[in-house]
């Protein structure tokens, strides 16, 4: 079970080294886990494959997740929105009831909830006191009601 985590991580290293040499660093790749700097933006990408979802934090804004699936992808597409630039926090609130958040792209694609997030946040905006506010990673947000 380790060696095919491992080896998803190592096509993972691939993929996205070849495609962006100039624009990632690696830092640490250990097994399942592997982490790389975006300097451009000041990010910093973790990503551990825990079979069946991938972990990754997102820092220096400590954004943790786990996405919906074991894809390559997945977490293909979330540095590639991370080397433009184009990561987005999305933030909701619902009264004092509930809160949380989630990482997307600059088209409104999450990175965590697979293809039922859309449906939630819709739910979720007909509720009395739902807020929600989208900002690009690490500027101040807007809230869209």
């Amino acid at each position: 079970m380790e060696s095919l985590r491992a080896a998803r991580v190592v096509a993972l290293r691939e993929q996205v080294l070849r495609r962006w040499p100039d624009d990632l660093v690696e830092e640490h790749w250990d097994g399942p886990l592997w982490r790389v700097a975006v300097p451009r933006h000041g990010w910093t990408v973790e990503a551990e494959d825990l079979d069946g979802c991938w972990a990754v934090l997102v820092e220096p804004h400590g954004h943790g997740f786990e996405t919906h699936d074991a894809s390559v992808g997945t977490v293909v597409r979330l540095l590639a929105a991370a080397v433009a630039g184009d990561l987005w926090l999305v933030r909701w609130r619902i009264g004092r009831l509930a809160s949380g958040s989630w990482l997307e792209d600059g088209a409104g694609d999450g990175f965590t909830g697979g293809p039922g997030g859309a449906w939630l946040d819709r739910l979720a905006g007909s509720l009395p006191g739902y807020r929600r506010t989208r900002a690009r990673l690490g500027e101040a947000p807007v809230e869209r009601a």
